[in-house]
């Protein structure tokens, strides 16, 4: 029974994505090529963990991925964590030197 809700928060926690982050643009990789948008998701970990990971993709406006890589919270990171997702997004845009893009109303 533990093995099997233990299983079932893993799939939670490894499909929780923050979806597309609009970014101010960056030039990256070589040739370069213009990220407009990051995506976050949270690795897998156990219940009793101290730590996590977290996979990032810097994306162009069509979609094609740019760089990816893994960055690992600090405990005092995953404890200041919480329930506010927000939280992770601005520690991986702070972490990657990416400011998020704020969108102006059209009125």
């Amino acid at each position: 029974m533990k093995k099997l809700l233990f299983l079932s928060l893993l799939l939670l926690v490894s499909s929780l994505s923050f979806g597309q982050i609009k970014i101010e643009p960056k030039q990256v990789g070589w040739p370069e090529k213009t990220a407009t948008d990051l995506m976050v998701r949270v690795l897998p970990f156990e219940t009793d963990a101290t730590t996590c990971g977290l996979y990032w993709e810097l994306k162009t406006e069509d979609g094609e991925v740019l760089s990816k890589a893994n960055i690992y919270l600090t405990t005092d990171e995953f404890r200041d964590w919480k329930q506010d997702n927000h939280y992770l997004e601005d520690l991986v845009l702070f972490k990657l030197l990416l400011t998020r893009k704020i969108e102006e109303n059209e009125d």
